[in-house]
């Protein structure tokens, strides 16, 4: 994570280019939506599967399997928050509030207006 974290834009840019790429392409293999992640789902995920990379939602459900807690999203975020400080992971922050806290430089605290 502090390795990310020292060359953020580096790999928000790498991500940024993969969806792209696997947009302009037309979303080849577009894999079915997952539930309330459907935009997640249609873009980041089956981008990656596209690749040849394993499918994050079956490594997922294999991680919740083996133990509940640490498969969790809200573990997650609050993993990224011990790392940042950037105050407090709650059930209103979104996965974007954790993308926006890793790219600015500045570090906000989420839930901040």
């Amino acid at each position: 994570m502090e390795m990310i974290l020292a060359d953020r834009g580096k790999y928000i840019a790498a991500c940024l280019t993969i969806c792209r790429a696997y947009i302009v392409a037309g979303r080849p293999g577009k894999l079915p939506q997952l539930a309330s992640y459907g935009e997640w789902s249609d873009t980041v995920r089956s981008a990656l599967v596209c690749l040849g990379e394993a499918d994050p939602v079956k490594s997922q459900d294999r991680t919740h399997a083996e133990d509940p807690e640490s498969g969790s999203a809200g573990n997650l975020g609050k993993r990224v928050v011990s790392i940042t400080g950037a105050g407090e992971v709650t059930r209103q922050t979104t996965a974007g509030d954790i993308v926006n806290l890793l790219a600015t430089p500045t570090k906000p605290r989420l839930g901040a207006a």
